[in-house]
């Protein structure tokens, strides 16, 4: 599986040219839709060949600017290694493939720019959270998101508690035995400590803190704290990142994989990266019952705003799809019902408009959208 991050997403916001080809489709890990890929590929190819040809273009001219995808095609390598979609964007001197864990429909897009709509799903409830995976013996941390998840390693952060504060196995045996088994028991409770065992797991977890502090001084992603729940009380205490969350992943977690964690943390995160989408839907909402001007469900004011740089938020449909032609000089716009060579695709130029100018854009599905319509936006003025 490949990443696709933001920079992707704005990298390939900026490619635009005639002729840009943009390919999805559903790929298989095993079985034998595994050999069907790159057939399917192909045959997306030779669509894409005879649309650059009613382009107007000539055909070995297409051939060869097609030559990525060819090669692609026969990478035996590239097709041992899928997930479950694939997304391809050909341009001149931009070629890119993202194989992902999304499911593509088969579809073959040419226009002036590349079609990133499919793909902004994967984005819009992700973002960076961190996991801080705590115990008295072994101290772990994670950067991750809905997809991912990598160790980070800091050199200031201790390994345990014992390298911590410089004692070696025969001092810390009475602390692990009130501790119960270092804390290495999946227990939930509460344990009874003394005010000096108290007080070294406080130096320990400090200094893990002063760690994170130079790591995440600059970031406002929430940190998850994996640890039996009378650890987490005393971090809390220590800890002086201001988007701690405010529970932690209960139970030890020495015998868990980056995986098994990542799993786990993401459910107590999620509704931090689906918040804003709410939010907004309940501010067009608002403003559409209001009549409020700042508030569209309509194509040709969408469009507009967009290539004014007053779009704040834009909301469409998964399932939506417009073609059409414009002028943007005399402010003309002509939606068509049947696409034809030559025509745009006015939702993804409504889309790239409105991310390259730091709006905000939700993919729901048709019944979840506002007004049922297929596009709905809040303007900024």
């Amino acid at each position: 599986m490949d990443t696709f991050r933001k920079q992707d997403l704005e990298r390939l916001l900026h490619v635009e040219a005639e002729g840009c080809v943009t390919i999805y489709m559903p790929t298989f890990k095993a079985g034998p839709e595994v050999q069907q890929a790159p057939i399917m590929l192909k045959n997306l190819a030779k669509e894409a060949e005879e649309h650059l040809v009613q382009l107007g273009r000539r055909r070995p001219e297409v051939l060869e600017s097609l030559k990525p995808i060819e090669k692609l095609i026969h990478d035996s390598e590239f097709w041992k290694h899928q997930s479950d979609g694939l997304a391809v964007f050909l341009a001149p001197e931009t070629f890119e493939t993202f194989r992902l864990p999304l499911h593509f429909e088969p579809a073959v897009s040419i226009d002036h720019k590349l079609n990133v709509r499919p793909l902004l799903s994967h984005l819009q409830d992700d973002g960076t959270f961190y996991i801080l995976a705590i115990s008295l013996n072994d101290a772990r941390f994670f950067k991750a998101s809905k997809f991912e998840i990598e160790e980070v390693e800091i050199e200031s952060l201790p390994l345990n508690k014992d390298q911590a504060l410089g004692l070696d196995k025969s001092q810390s045996i009475s602390l692990k035995n009130a501790a119960g088994a270092a804390f290495g028991a999946p227990t939930h409770g509460s344990l009874e400590l003394s005010d000096i065992e108290k007080t070294e797991i406080r130096q320990y977890f400090r200094k893990v803190d002063h760690a994170l502090a130079e790591q995440l001084k600059t970031e406002k992603a929430p940190l998850v704290v994996a640890s039996v729940e009378a650890l987490f009380s005393l971090y809390k205490e220590t800890n002086t990142y201001p988007h701690l969350m405010a529970d932690c992943l209960k139970g030890n977690p020495e015998p868990l994989s980056p995986a098994q964690l990542h799993a786990k943390a993401w459910p107590m995160v999620e509704e931090n990266f689906t918040a804003p989408m709410a939010t907004t839907l309940d501010k067009f909402s608002m403003l559409y019952g209001q009549k409020s001007p700042l508030a569209s469900a309509k194509l040709e004011e969408i469009f507009f705003a967009a290539h004014q740089s007053r779009v704040e938020a834009l909301m469409l449909a998964k399932s939506a799809a417009q073609w059409g032609k414009f002028d943007l000089d005399l402010q003309s716009l002509e939606p068509v019902s049947v696409p034809e060579p030559g025509h745009r695709d006015l939702l993804s130029a409504i889309t790239a408009s409105a991310l390259l100018t730091g709006g905000a854009v939700y993919v729901l599905e048709l019944e979840d959208m506002p007004e049922e319509e297929p596009i709905a936006a809040v303007f900024r003025y």
